[in-house]
């Protein structure tokens, strides 16, 4: 007995492009990038960051320390952009297929570099490369003790670990994935005739960042970097979300096509899309919502969509299939389960997670519970024009566990389409005795 409330019209959200011309945050449409409701068409992503300033905390919760980046992927990687693992349902992949994925090695300094005997990541594609395996053996010859069989020569163990199948790899302790872009990818994406030969050959780390590479590239900030990025890695590719580096921002980014998002929220944002938002990981707040901050310094974000808000089902958000044994899914994101914080409103159709009804149903636990991909752990608000899947009873996707956060009442996302705020307005004594519910309900919807 509700009244029904409408979504806003396309049109009523035209001005949002205008409030995010002012703070750099209104991108052009990369040619080609679909606007649709298909999630696996997508040229484009933001990474939002939350960097410690070394401001009054220890930490990256201050106001003025949210930042995002946006990378574009170059035509024909989009199932790179998406941090698809190769061969979702088919045969394991081989060690050459998986470039998003890997392992991690000490890499002794050689060909000029500085001292360097920390652990990077090599992604399993270059495991069997010559580069890769004289790295290793050079790094055997050094100190053998980091090689089990150290009864063996330099060389055998380093031919053993260029000749790893993928089970194995990814067995190792901490593989995982990152998304293309990502600066722990160099050895991947690094293009040898735009850097020196000691920079292009190597493992990744944070700081390995790679502006412009083989998979695509990172969009440089069109306005003044804050000196106190000076000397960053990615300095030059850092959007401030905060007025205190960023003077003119409202608040708002605005894509004009599908766009992937992920990362760490530290600020008040609106991102408006004009295809579908596609979450390729955990979207969390800096500030744990369950905190209980003031709503007035409590993270928000608000995902604004003309089509679809849809979960990605890559190896981020799902198990791998990664070998035909048992078992033979396993997960290798940093958790087994969905972490979303903010509030969202589908347009299209809704808010959903994709192949939801496929893979495997019992790999992951959600509370007490086996299914597939875990829980996802919402906390925020959902605003759609029709409830869309995440999962089956049968234990295919997720399992829910929404929470809603009533500062988006108080303290919304900045611009973001509300009905109004609520007060009491009308007062009514009731005789218990007498008391009829749908009475109620109707007079007090009139």
């Amino acid at each position: 007995y509700q009244k029904q409330i409408d979504l806003p019209s396309n049109t009523m959200l035209t001005r949002l492009q205008s409030y995010a011309a002012l703070g750099n945050m209104a991108f052009t449409i990369t040619t080609g990038a679909s606007i649709n409701q298909n999630e696996s068409q997508l040229r484009d992503r933001i990474e939002f960051l939350a960097i410690n300033l070394g401001g009054a905390t220890a930490d990256s919760t201050d106001p003025n320390e949210g930042f995002m980046r946006r990378y574009t992927a170059k035509v024909g990687n989009d199932a790179l952009l998406r941090g698809e693992w190769p061969t979702p349902g088919g045969n394991p992949p081989t060690a050459a297929q998986v470039q998003l994925c890997g392992d991690w090695h000490r890499m002794l300094p050689h060909m000029g570099r500085t001292a360097d005997t920390s652990i990077k990541f090599y992604p399993a594609s270059v495991h069997n490369t010559n580069w890769f395996r004289a790295q290793m053996e050079s790094l055997y010859t050094a100190k053998p003790s980091l090689r089990p069989n150290t009864s063996k020569t330099a060389n055998w163990n380093a031919t053993q670990d260029g000749a790893e199948a993928i089970d194995v790899i990814m067995e190792k302790p901490n593989a995982r994935c990152y998304l293309a872009g990502d600066p722990h990818l160099v050895a991947v994406d690094r293009p040898a005739g735009s850097y020196a030969s000691k920079y292009v050959n190597r493992g990744g780390d944070d700081t390995t960042f790679t502006a412009n590479g083989v998979m695509g590239a990172w969009n440089a900030y069109p306005g003044t970097e804050p000196a106190v990025l000076s000397g960053r890695y990615d300095n030059g590719y850092l959007f401030p979300l905060d007025r205190f580096y960023n003077p003119n921002i409202k608040g708002v980014i605005y894509e004009p096509a599908n766009v992937g998002v992920s990362g760490v929220v530290n600020g008040h944002i609106t991102l408006y899309a004009k295809g579908t938002i596609v979450l390729l990981d955990d979207l969390r707040y800096a500030n744990d919502p369950g905190a209980n901050l003031p709503c007035m310094q409590h993270d928000i974000l608000g995902l604004l969509s003309d089509r679809d808000i849809v979960i990605a089902n890559n190896a981020f958000n799902a198990p791998i299939y990664y070998q035909t044994g048992s078992p033979n899914y396993m997960n290798v994101d940093d958790t087994k389960d969905f972490y979303l914080h903010g509030v969202m409103m589908a347009m299209g159709t809704s808010f959903r997670a994709e192949d939801y009804n496929t893979g495997p149903s019992n790999v992951n636990g959600c509370d007490v519970v086996n299914n597939g991909r875990g829980c996802i752990y919402l906390s925020g608000g959902i605003i759609q024009q029709a409830r869309g899947p995440v999962g089956l009873s049968s234990g295919q996707g997720y399992a829910k566990r929404y929470s809603y956060d009533r500062c988006v009442i108080a303290n919304p996302p900045p611009y973001f389409p509300t009905t109004g705020r609520f007060q009491d307005n009308r007062y009514i004594e009731l005789d218990p005795a007498g008391f009829n519910p749908l009475q109620y309900f109707q007079s007090i919807t009139q």
